[in-house]
């Protein structure tokens, strides 16, 4: 800036100074006419000065502009915001990109820097593109920014724009590409003090860098990458480092460093590129507190799983110890009940044999006697004598009774004759009892593969489902069924009787007792076989037992 124009911006910030409350010394309306003296004495100044003057408010509204200015724009920017004024200019930076507020020396000099020289292109109301330098100034009081002072100059006849030599050429195309260039860039010299930074890098921090960089600690320049470079010549590559904003944010950035050398390879300055990753930064961040806070969630939970698992397992070696006490309990249940079923056998055994031999025998014996006392008698005997003829006859009853409820106790023909011998005498037995049910079997088996328990069990099942059958279902119909099939033997009764809901029970529940349908299950499974009911209510009734054949216990 000349000298007379820096003595005339600094009278007018003198007139300002003397408009301010705490300077008014006189009655209010003196204020008044004092005040409207020093805004004339202001506009008469601002029409005198050949450059183009913008004064700007500390809101950034332009208040005052001289005519020189209203000239070299093409308009009054007095009143209007500055962001209409740049769009009614289309004002743009050397490089052609549309230029913001945050782009403006008016921003860094409210915020009491100086700004020289910064280029800048616009359109006139002709749509003439034209092209200015700006430098901006700001105003003080009492410490105070109060506004600041624009001074435009016109650069149509400087050969900035269009250069003529190959210096001039390649110095305007490098600055193009310093002002465009996506990255913060920022050189400096011997001393590592900031000599420029492009637009990029004033964005970045939100300010014009100061000579020194505010994010090198004071008396360490040597710890910034840049200090680094100029001081050590090393070439720092993707430096990560955090900088505070003046609105107290954190911006993270990458930086690149390379030093400048004359071809002596005396380090002269340094230039450092900054790239801004504070939005991957902080995505990383949340991220890691996400996975943080994953981690201490799968780690609880894995703490609650693991006193689970614990617990399941105390729970399972607790169920595996009852358990293993239950099947000791179940097998010795069972053996107490294959042993009982065995003393019932034996029981009925004798009792049948006892029948057949002692008391069988002794009726046989009086039977005969009372016959031979008969035949000795004349042939026409007295009334009294017809009665011994009855008494003869009840004992030929009595005889066949006693027959009949020794075999039921315990048939002979199963030790002489077999399994299947005694299933067919059964029923002709049970069809005589039962004259108006057609019972039928199919045997197709080798007994020579069934244990003397197993035929008994086999023998007492078929006893006791077709009883149940003829007493309870009515049946017209009743099969049986007895073959080999995969290593097992498998009976199967099955009938057309009334049927029966599952789930009721039949006669007496007593395993022992050799009635119900619990004591053939009992049976069935004493042995190690599956016992099996199927029954529906006017179908009828479908027993199946299915026994190992390799079965050392029955």
């Amino acid at each position: 800036m000349n000298k007379p124009l820096r003595s005339i911006i600094t009278l007018m910030a003198e007139k300002i100074t003397a408009l301010h409350p705490e300077n008014q010394k006189i009655p209010n309306r003196e204020s008044i006419r004092q005040a409207e003296s020093i805004s004339m004495e202001m506009s008469q100044i601002f029409s005198a000065i050949k450059d183009p003057l913008i004064l700007v408010s500390k809101q950034g509204w332009p208040v005052l502009s001289n005519p020189a200015a209203n000239q070299l724009l093409g308009l009054d920017p007095t009143g209007r915001p500055i962001e209409k004024v740049m769009e009614k200019l289309k004002l743009t930076a050397t490089n052609g990109v549309p230029m913001t507020y945050e782009d403006l020396p008016i921003k860094y000099a409210l915020e009491g820097h100086v700004i020289a020289g910064e280029r800048f292109s616009f359109i006139d109301p002709n749509d003439n593109a034209r092209h200015c330098s700006i430098s901006t100034y700001p105003l003080t009081l009492h410490g105070e920014n109060t506004g600041a002072v624009v001074i435009l100059h016109d650069e149509a006849d400087i050969s900035w724009h269009c250069p003529s030599t190959d210096l001039e050429r390649e110095s305007f195309t490098l600055k193009a590409i310093f002002d465009s260039a996506p990255e913060a860039i920022v050189v400096v010299d011997e001393n590592c003090q900031i000599i420029m930074s492009n637009p990029k890098a004033r964005w970045l921090y939100q300010r014009e860098p100061t000579p020194r960089y505010p994010d090198a600690p004071p008396n360490d320049i040597i710890a910034h990458p840049l200090g680094r470079t100029v001081f050590r010549g090393e070439m720092i590559e993707d430096f990560e480092m955090a900088i505070a904003q003046p609105d107290n944010t954190i911006r993270y950035i990458l930086i690149n460093t390379s030093p400048i050398r004359r071809s002596d390879g005396k380090i002269t300055g340094g230039v450092g590129i900054f790239h801004d990753i504070t939005e991957k930064k902080n995505e990383k961040l949340e991220l890691q507190k996400i996975r943080l806070e994953l981690e201490n969630r799968v780690a609880i939970r894995t703490r609650e799983l693991l006193k689970t698992v614990e617990t399941l397992k105390n729970e399972i070696n607790q169920r595996k110890r009852i358990e293993k006490k239950l099947r000791h309990s179940e097998e010795k249940l069972r053996q107490i009940s294959k042993k009982l079923l065995e003393t019932l056998e034996a029981d009925r055994k004798t009792i049948a044999k006892e029948l057949h031999d002692s008391i069988g025998a002794n009726l046989a014996a009086i039977k005969f006697s009372l016959e031979e006392k008969l035949a000795k008698m004349v042939s026409t005997p007295p009334d009294h004598l017809t009665s011994l003829e009855n008494i003869v006859s009840y004992l030929m009853s009595t005889i066949k009774e006693t027959k009949r409820i020794s075999a039921n106790l315990h048939p002979t023909t199963m030790e002489d004759l077999g399994l299947s011998a005694t299933i067919s005498w059964f029923c002709r037995e049970f069809k005589l009892f039962y004259k108006n049910i057609d019972i039928k079997q199919d045997i197709d088996i080798d007994e020579s593969t069934l244990s003397e328990s197993m035929k008994i069990v086999l023998y007492r099942i078929i006893q006791e489902a077709t009883s149940n059958a003829a007493k309870h279902g009515r049946p017209g119909k009743i099969n049986i069924n007895l073959r080999k099939k995969d290593a097992a033997a498998v009976l199967t009764i099955s009938d057309n009787g009334l049927g029966f809901e599952p789930g009721a029970g039949l006669i007496s529940a007593d395993p022992l007792s050799g009635h119900g349908i619990v004591g053939m299950k009992e049976r069935a499974e004493i042995c190690g076989g599956k016992f099996t009911l199927k029954s529906k209510p006017g179908v009828g009734t479908r027993i199946t037992v299915v026994i190992p054949l390799q079965v050392h216990s029955c």
